[in-house]
């Protein structure tokens, strides 16, 4: 059958009746998921499309999404929501379809993405409620979480490949078993697109995509990556076209339960000049690490650039490469890798008492031009982007043809 209804030469019809509306539907859906350059009409006879009869099939067009969580619009627990606009590029807080409307949708496909090293589930000791919890395990540290041993130790639970070198420091497990991904699964959920479609979990819970979780055995355990276990990519087909809403949302579960990330964007962060002159940024609780590269915005909200008076440090601060975390420069160096609470460095740290000298405006007062001011901190250990791409529908019948090629 042609797109605009007549049968295709060669084409069976049963005497006494055309294609019906549910006939054409029916064929459009199975033709745009099938992909392959072959039609299959209304009634099961297979050709492929030929510029003599025509164009033979509905149009289609694919939207490319990177998920990215450093533009996601709102965070909670497990959930990350983005706002889509059908026109222009994605910016700070939007993503952008390249000027594709995103209407008639008749398939999702999410792919594989760098997934961060999650925290552990909190182990807690003493009285919890009515409860008294005490420790039960061979950890060293008093109170402390379960401690996972090294191949050939008393109670060998890491794999080799997570011990670097043998016998030496051990790297954090993903699996292990106070991780939030024991069996090394997760699902993800997809919001936005309709209801009724996808997978009913346990407990009720609904997703789309089932991921596995890896890591390179000759590297770095921490540096993960979810895969869906369907392939390169895990397709959701919709029994009807879909219209998208202005916001996507993701939930990630491992596998029943809400996934905790740790924050990979950090707003508002108070920069300041330190008592020996040196830059320092501050926000309670962001548990950075020495040597996590992050990069920072600047300006940010409605918030004044960093100075007025000195130039240079705007663009220095907001440069491309981003910036590496460090504790107090007048300190030893920290270790790679040692917890950074409240406030942190960068490594070169900026010195601006000796760099007053250079200030555009001589004399200018530095520090209310930074007490004024605010960055935004985004760290790159935690980031994710998740690849989605949407195929929709079009009235063009340019699936397979060119748009020039009318029926004859």
């Amino acid at each position: 059958m042609s797109y605009y209804g007549r049968p295709a030469p060669g084409a069976y019809v049963p005497r006494g009746r055309g294609p019906t509306e549910a006939d054409l539907r029916s064929h459009m859906l199975g033709a745009l998921r099938d992909g392959d350059g072959d039609r299959e009409d209304a009634f099961g006879v297979v050709r492929a499309p030929s510029r003599r009869d025509g164009l033979v099939g509905p149009g289609y067009y694919d939207v490319m999404l990177d998920l990215d969580t450093w533009v996601a619009a709102e965070r909670a627990l497990g959930r990350f929501e983005w706002v889509v606009r059908d026109t222009g590029r994605t910016t700070a807080d939007t993503l952008g379809t390249g000027g594709r409307p995103l209407q008639r949708v008749v398939s999702a496909s999410l792919g594989a993405f760098a997934l961060p090293q999650l925290p552990d589930v909190p182990y807690t000791l003493g009285a919890v409620g009515d409860l008294v919890l005490a420790k039960n395990n061979t950890s060293v540290a008093p109170g402390g979480a379960p401690q996972l041993g090294a191949p050939g130790s008393a109670y060998p639970q890491y794999p080799t490949a997570a011990v670097s070198p043998a016998g030496g420091f051990l790297q954090p497990w993903p699996f292990n078993p106070l991780g939030q991904l024991p069996t090394g699964q997760l699902t993800v959920g997809i919001e936005g697109l309709g209801s009724g479609h996808g997978f009913s979990g346990r407990r009720g819970r609904h997703y789309h995509a089932d991921y596995r979780v890896t890591f390179d055995p000759l590297g770095d355990p921490r540096e993960l990556r979810a895969e869906p276990s369907t392939g390169d990519w895990a397709r959701v087909d919709f029994p009807e076209p879909v219209s998208t809403a202005a916001q996507l949302r993701l939930t990630f579960r491992g596998p029943d339960e809400l996934i905790t990330f740790d924050p990979d964007v950090y707003n508002l962060v108070a920069p300041t000049i330190d008592g020996n002159g040196f830059l320092v940024f501050t926000l309670a609780g962001m548990q950075l690490r020495a040597g996590d590269r992050i990069y920072i915005e600047n300006p940010v909200a409605d918030r004044p650039a960093l100075s007025t008076a000195c130039a240079s440090l705007n663009q220095y601060i907001g440069r491309g490469e981003g910036h590496v975390v460090s504790g107090n420069p007048i300190n030893p160096a920290l270790a790679p890798g040692t917890i950074i609470t409240d406030n942190f460095w960068t490594d070169p740290s900026i010195n601006l008492t000796a760099a007053a000298a250079l200030y555009s405006t001589p004399g200018a007062d530095l520090t209310a031009d930074l007490i004024a001011s605010r960055v935004k901190v985004l760290v790159a250990r935690r980031r994710m982007r998740i690849p989605l791409v949407l195929r929709c529908l079009t009235d063009e019948p340019t699936n397979g043809m060119p748009a020039t090629a009318a029926a004859r």
